[in-house]
């Protein structure tokens, strides 16, 4: 089913540490069109920096990728990564918008570990308990809150990659936020695990009842294994990288010799899938989750989908990025593109 929306043309953003995902859309009539999309490489080598020389570098690379692809400098829609944020779900009494408004700073202070003067918050209510048939409300019953702080110089370095080059971002949110949008799971979806398996994070977005449960980064993802296979073998990262997508977890390839040096680090990969699923089945009081869907630019990884299948007992469903979108749609590597993708959903 197409996307609708209102007219508009935005580009979105994902600073990944090994390439950044472009999304350059518009709407067409009633439908959202892609009007160009891009994975270039991130010589840089980190996603959020803090300091000096660093910030300098990442602008200059930003100012060089708009210059070079031409792309649009209003509308700018950034992902801030999972690293740079803290998110946290809290349940409170169930108080008016206004309430919850007085006391978000207070609920930062206990949640939070940013201190307040450093600290940007945004939240938003993902449960509020009905009324009683008397009209009434359970005075036992509890609302959720999605609650994302950052810091303000984080806030400022990303401002500012794009300002220093004319540009000017629009929007920023987290992974987990563009995600949830992108993805849209409905009510009656199976209890879901989404799989977001990058180059220096591995993100887990739990779902029940099309509600956030949590989100959990895991520092094990493709970045390491590449790593990994770098100091096995004593190869160079292009080398390394060759390895890792040619051969994989395949036991058959390279006498399996590949899989069997990655496989330490995919049974860390595993142990964090266990821990997340308890802790989604005690979340939720049930068996945890029912599906996995796998997504990010490391997940093209060979025989992974059989060995989370086999391993956790779960279905695994790979992420179909770009149905019910239309034009530049990119001819590889699609599966990295779910954060820009969601991004580019938001409909202000």
């Amino acid at each position: 089913m197409p996307v609708s929306f209102n007219k508009q043309e935005f580009s979105a953003w994902d600073i990944g540490a090994s390439s950044i995902k472009i999304v350059w859309a518009a709407n067409s009539g009633q439908e959202l069109k892609i009007n160009k999309s891009l994975e270039v490489t991130n010589s840089l080598g980190f996603t959020a920096p803090e300091e000096g020389i660093q910030v300098e570098q990442m602008q200059a690379l930003i100012g060089s990728i708009i210059k070079e692809y031409k792309l649009p400098t209003k509308g700018i829609r950034l992902s801030l990564p999972e690293s740079a944020v803290s998110t946290q779900i809290i349940e409170l009494p169930n108080l008016s918008d206004a309430e919850i408004a007085s006391s978000i700073s207070w609920q930062a202070a206990q949640y939070l570990p940013i201190p307040n003067e450093e600290l940007v918050t945004e939240y938003s209510i993902l449960y509020r308990p009905p009324e009683l048939i008397s009209g009434a409300q359970d005075p036992n019953a509890k609302m959720r809150l999605l609650l994302i702080g950052t810091r303000k110089k984080t806030i400022a370095n990303f401002v500012s990659f794009f300002r220093e080059n004319g540009a000017e971002p629009a929007v920023m949110e987290t992974q987990t936020v563009s995600l949830l949008r992108h993805f849209n799971l409905p009510d009656e979806s199976p209890r879901t695990m989404i799989v977001n398996f990058g180059d220096s994070l591995m993100n887990v977005v739990a779902v029940n009842q099309g509600e956030l449960v949590f989100s959990l980064s895991y520092p094990e993802a493709g970045a390491l294994l590449t790593k990994t296979l770098i100091s096995e073998f004593n190869l160079s990262s292009e080398q390394a990288l060759s390895y890792k997508v040619g051969a994989g977890l395949d036991p058959n390839q390279a006498e399996g010799k590949i899989r069997t040096t990655l496989m330490p680090i995919m049974d860390m990969v595993l142990s964090n899938l266990r821990n997340a699923d308890s802790f989604f089945a005690s979340k939720t009081n049930t068996s945890g989750a029912e599906r996995l869907i796998l997504t990010g630019g490391s997940s093209a990884l060979i025989g992974l989908i059989d060995l989370l299948a086999q391993s956790l007992k779960k279905e695994v469903v790979v992420a179909d990025n770009f149905t019910g979108l239309t034009g530049d749609i990119p001819a590889t590597n699609q599966l990295a593109y779910s954060i820009v993708l969601g991004l580019i959903k938001r409909r202000s």
